[in-house]
């Protein structure tokens, strides 16, 4: 696979920004949809276990050790994303662990994932570019409620209030 065609994203490029020690996590890596299956076969020829992230499919539950699993998505045109080779903008790495933890497919506290977010932002991170990514995958609302400077608690879902709360502890 060419390195353009595929992006390590999640909670690899996040570690830094956690409070908390994290034993294991599964890798994210997104792909161009015609670049999905030589990934899937590199990677395991690599010795991971791939899970593929389809849309309305149910997911299989992780079997192997995290560390040793990718989930693999498909998503076309990376440089639509800001991605430039073979790893995804801290941003961008942000709100796809999000879509992937609300998905099911991270086991993620979203009280930490706030505090994720304010670490790497505390860090640097780039709002602008992390509302831009959100409002393009549709988490817009969530990034919103956890950057907000009080919690609306009669119109925030319960993730919001959680990625809100972690945000400001």
């Amino acid at each position: 696979t060419r390195a353009q065609d595929a992006h390590l994203t999640g909670f690899a490029l996040l570690a830094p920004y956690a409070h908390q020690f994290f034993v294991e996590y599964p890798h994210l890596v997104y792909t161009e949809p015609a670049a999905r299956q030589s990934a899937a076969f590199a990677l395991a020829s690599a010795g991971f276990v791939v899970m593929l992230a389809t849309s309305g499919h149910a997911d299989a539950a992780i079997t192997a050790s995290p560390s040793e699993t990718v989930i693999l998505r498909a998503q076309p045109n990376p440089e639509q994303y800001g991605v430039h080779g073979a790893c995804a903008p801290r941003e961008k790495a942000w709100v796809d662990t999000l879509r992937e933890t609300q998905r099911g497919r991270l086991p993620i506290d979203m009280t930490e994932l706030g505090r994720v977010l304010r670490g790497l932002l505390d860090a640097g991170g780039d709002v602008r570019r992390l509302r831009n990514y959100a409002r393009r995958m549709g988490y817009l609302d969530r990034v919103d409620a956890a950057l907000a400077d009080i919690a609306d608690e009669e119109s925030f879902t319960d993730q919001q209030q959680a990625l809100h709360a972690g945000f400001r502890s």
